[in-house]
């Protein structure tokens, strides 16, 4: 078993007040007390952090991009889990990304539905396949397939230019 050696760093905008440590604890400089992180509802923990009667409220995963890996977060990069365990803060196991790579992760991870898995499907991937054969071969008016499948002209309309059920192929 190797036991790291904790180091503490200042949090960036709270030199004064907060450190941060390698072993991805914070803790207060005035008072030396260690701060419990928070579990939010969207599964991933912050810490608070207190300046001046006012709360900020910051992602353990954005601490450890900015404080351990030096890495800065531009507007439209995004922390990405690489084993899609939110609760791992591990810095091996965070790297900046753009949306569509955090979204890529997802689905490579199962954290996210497509088709019929989704609560609001009222199609199935078969049912798509039957609808891109009709399309394809023009068998049927986008109208007279809605019709059939008891769907918006909409819904078909997106399966054809392939802005939905992109994952079934015929």
């Amino acid at each position: 078993m190797i036991i790291k050696k904790e180091k503490w760093l200042p949090v960036p905008g709270f030199e004064k007040s907060y450190e941060f440590s390698t072993l991805l604890r914070l803790r207060n400089i005035k008072t030396g007390k260690i701060k419990k992180s928070i579990l939010m509802k969207n599964g991933y923990y912050i810490y608070s952090l207190w300046e001046y009667n006012k709360e900020h409220k910051k992602y353990i995963h954005d601490l450890v991009l900015e404080i351990l890996l030096k890495q800065n977060k531009l507007p439209e990069q995004q922390c990405r889990h690489l084993d899609g365990n939110k609760l791992n803060n591990d810095p091996s196991n965070l790297k900046l990304g753009s949306s569509q790579d955090d979204a890529n992760d997802r689905i490579k991870h199962g954290r996210i539905h497509r088709g019929s898995k989704q609560w609001n499907s009222k199609l199935n991937e078969i049912q798509v396949r039957i609808i891109k054969h009709l399309l394809k071969n023009r068998k049927l008016y986008q109208r007279e397939i809605a019709k059939i499948f008891n769907v918006n002209l909409a819904t078909i309309n997106d399966i054809k230019m392939n802005k939905t059920w992109r994952h079934v192929i015929i």
